[in-house]
């Protein structure tokens, strides 16, 4: 009579890398799970046939099992899909709670079926779900209402605060970021520090929005127009009577040619040099009525436009030299900053990051809040 015996060995299991943890967001899958060769043999050989670990004749599968916390409370549950049930190695689906997971071997001999769960056990800690919420504004007397802000330059916007309230658990690692658009696609952490802000748009905060609550400060006319800089650098550009420099500004359109009289605008009877061009434009701009503004620069041959708030047009030049355009071989045009219309957003961000632990915080957003500015220009009165 020969008596075989089953037996199997499965000495542990680990996450990619070596790791026996790993913190996740709420709803993200974790990193594989591997076990290439889960046997470890007691000889040192690492042989999965040498009769260290199994009989080198059993057929060997697999069952991952997990369980969820309270642990104790809830034992372990088989992973109910094919490939988990049959492969050495197991990719979790997305988790939305603190989740570990082990793995049992199965050798089957003649019938005979041994298991061995393996002494390691892996833990996937899932961040808490986190809700982004409605903002919503304080119209008086605690009175919140989730509608855009119409406003006139230089008013305060009212108190937002997120609805939900309460709704983002309580946790020492939950923070809060509000954040600011000019058009809902580039956003800015509303930050002291932030000083892409004032680069792009001109723009400073005096403090960090960083609290549950949000109060925005006054938008003005300049926070939402743009600025334009073109400076004349061609070494030969027009200067020959009936030659001409002109700017468009959607339908506004502003020339000066050379010969023409400048003393309106405290030169000569005779524009023929850039500086005296550019005086004489700067001039017909800030006295035409259409709320854009031109400041000057005869040292530097540079000339600045800032538009009508709000608008979102951009100068188109032409130097004319005898109907020949020679702009861009004599000029060099930049946007200092954008005002992007007369529109700007809010959001807030929170976000958990297990105490740092986690590499990229999980977040959530909330709703957009958009404040938009009603402006208007004066024009001016002119005879026929």
């Amino acid at each position: 009579v020969t008596i075989f015996m089953n037996y199997v060995r499965d000495t542990g299991v680990s996450i990619t890398g070596g790791a026996m943890s790993e913190n996740i967001c709420s709803g993200s899958a974790p990193t594989s799970f591997i076990g290439t060769n889960p046997f470890v043999a007691g000889d040192g050989t690492n042989d999965w046939n040498d009769g260290a670990d199994n009989p080198g004749t059993a057929s060997i599968t697999y069952r991952w099992e997990r369980r969820v916390a309270p642990f104790a409370a809830l034992g372990w549950l088989p992973i109910g899909s094919v490939a988990a049930s049959v492969s050495s190695t197991y990719q979790a689906p997305p988790l939305f709670q603190t989740t570990e997971f082990r793995r049992t071997s199965i050798s089957t001999l003649n019938g005979k079926v041994c298991t061995q769960s393996s002494s390691s056990i892996i833990t996937i800690n899932v961040a808490t779900a986190l809700t982004g919420g409605q903002v919503e504004r304080d119209t008086g007397g605690a009175v919140f209402v989730d509608a855009t802000q119409i406003l006139c330059p230089g008013d305060i916007p009212q108190l937002l605060r997120i609805n939900p309230v309460g709704s983002t658990p309580a946790a020492a690692d939950i923070n809060f970021q509000w954040e600011f658009s000019a058009d809902s696609v580039i956003w800015y952490d509303i930050l002291t520090t932030n000083t892409s802000v004032t680069t792009d748009l001109g723009i400073t905060f005096p403090f960090n929005a960083t609290g549950e609550t949000f109060q925005p400060q006054a938008i003005t006319e300049a926070n939402i127009s743009s600025v334009h800089s073109m400076t004349v650098t061609g070494t030969t550009p027009p200067l020959v009577a009936g030659d001409f420099y002109r700017v468009s500004i959607g339908v506004d359109v502003f020339t000066v040619t050379i010969g023409e009289d400048g003393t309106a605008a405290g030169g000569d009877n005779n524009v023929n040099n850039i500086d005296e061009v550019l005086v004489l434009l700067a001039y017909k701009i800030n006295n035409s009525g259409t709320g854009i503004t031109a400041v000057q620069s005869g040292t530097t041959d540079n000339i600045t436009l800032t538009l009508a708030p709000g608008s979102t047009l951009t100068p188109v030049w032409r130097f004319d030299d005898a109907t020949v355009d020679v702009t861009f071989a004599n000029y060099a045009f930049a946007q200092t900053y954008n005002g992007q219309s007369n529109t700007r957003f809010y959001k807030r961000r929170v976000f958990q990051n297990f105490g740092g632990a986690v590499p990229t915080p999980c977040a959530a957003d909330s709703d957009i809040h958009q404040v938009t500015l009603n402006t208007l220009e004066p024009g001016r009165i002119a005879n026929s």
